[in-house]
């Protein structure tokens, strides 16, 4: 579509806590949606997150609160959508990953936020995870007659995806953002992929690396990001810190750079401490992550990015890490592991170097062969690059998904 020729139909995003320091891709993706000019868009959330807000976005964003009032509004559809409500109570009634009693919360829940939304007359609802959030999206869907669509993601298809076959059918359309995530949807939808489609996220090379660089770069070691994540058992950060250790061993000079938020950060830290890496392994942000515009510094001032993801016994996986294409963006020399869906963007000797899973050696080893070979850091990062611009172009991955929503 044309930027700039809106059309006549309002978009209500639904993200419920925006924005997240950790999923910075919804911000973007809605950012250029907004960008392009085409739709009227209201972003409502549940909660505030501990990101910062694009400056296109800040007008648009609307609290969503239960209040008395929109609980009696809630109420009052048992009068005047009888049949809607009927319909969306046994839906919901089918939600085996809650008791009895949880589902009729989210039931109850669910009415009062349709109350809300309705105040803003959309045409449709596009809502982000396909968890309890899109459960609401769908009810409101429903009873309000518009259609809903869903952008999946990783862990909300993976392992805490609730009534996936139910809103494969209602939903307009359902978006997954790697291949890996994509078959995991169509298998839980017992769905074909008519509804759902593969649609990656979208990444502006020049807002990525827009800030001036203030932090100060050592230059007498060789300096690893590990990126701007959270700190959780599947980014196989500890097995980061193992390796780091081995390198410190053999007398190979190097600092690694790591911010985040997250549950592992004091058992992160009790580690370094431990190997005695408290010089060599640093965690930024105490804990608490950092604005992106200083994670945004340590990839223009790195040497290598290393992110040894791992699948956990949890089923706990990421896709595509977004700090592995905010890498390859910087024309970073990438190491990283086969999983989850990485390896659609990293092969190994190609696009970056790709080691076994939870193994410390072999991850110690492949940082080493980088530090030893300049040319080889060089031509892994141009052939990451010259893949991800391409493959993460925002115009073009940004403009398939509003092409669905004006449909």
């Amino acid at each position: 579509m044309e930027e700039g020729k809106k059309i006549n139909k309002k978009i209500l995003i639904f993200v419920p806590t925006f924005p997240v320091v950790s999923e910075t891709f919804i911000q973007r993706d809605i950012s250029k949606l907004v960008e392009f000019g085409n739709l009227d868009i209201t972003i409502v959330r549940l909660a505030s997150g501990d990101g910062e807000i694009e400056d296109n976005l800040k007008s648009l964003l609307r609290n969503a609160r239960i209040t008395i009032p929109s609980m009696f509004l809630g109420f009052l559809y048992f009068f005047t959508k009888a049949t809607n409500v009927k319909k969306v109570f046994a839906i919901i009634m089918q939600d085996n990953t809650k008791i009895v009693i949880g589902r009729l919360y989210l039931f109850l829940k669910s009415l009062a936020y349709t109350s809300y939304f309705k105040k803003f007359s959309p045409n449709e609802i596009h809502v982000h995870f396909l968890n309890d959030s899109s459960t609401i999206a769908m009810v409101a869907s429903i009873i309000l007659d518009i259609p809903f669509s869903i952008n999946a993601h990783a862990r909300d298809i993976t392992q805490y995806p609730t009534l996936p076959v139910q809103k494969a059918k209602y939903a307009k359309f359902i978006t997954v953002c790697n291949k890996y995530a994509y078959e995991k949807c169509i298998e839980i939808a017992q769905s074909d992929n008519q509804k759902i489609h593969l649609i990656y996220h979208g990444h502006d090379k020049e807002k990525l690396f827009k800030y001036p660089v203030t932090i100060q770069k050592d230059n007498t070691k060789t300096n690893i990001f590990a990126g701007g994540t959270r700190l959780t058992e599947k980014k196989g950060l500890g097995y980061l810190i193992e390796a780091s250790k081995i390198l410190k061993e053999q007398n190979i000079k190097h600092k690694i750079n790591l911010i985040g938020p997250g549950p592992l950060y004091d058992a992160l830290i009790e580690k370094i401490k431990f190997y005695d890496l408290s010089d060599t392994f640093i965690i930024h942000g105490k804990g608490q992550g950092l604005p992106f515009g200083y994670v945004s510094q340590y990839y223009q001032t790195a040497d290598i990015f290393a992110l040894p993801i791992i699948n956990t016994d949890e089923n706990d996986v990421d896709g595509i890490p977004n700090t592995i294409i905010e890498a390859a963006l910087a024309k970073l020399p990438i190491i990283t592991t086969n999983a989850g869906s990485v390896g659609e963007l990293i092969e190994d000797n190609v696009t970056g170097l790709v080691v076994e899973q939870k193994n410390s050696v072999m991850l110690a080893n492949a940082i080493k062969k980088l530090i030893d070979d300049k040319d080889l850091r060089v031509n892994l990062g141009n052939a990451a690059y010259d893949k991800a611009i391409k493959m993460f172009d925002s115009n073009t991955n940004v403009g398939e998904l509003e092409k669905l929503l004006v449909m």
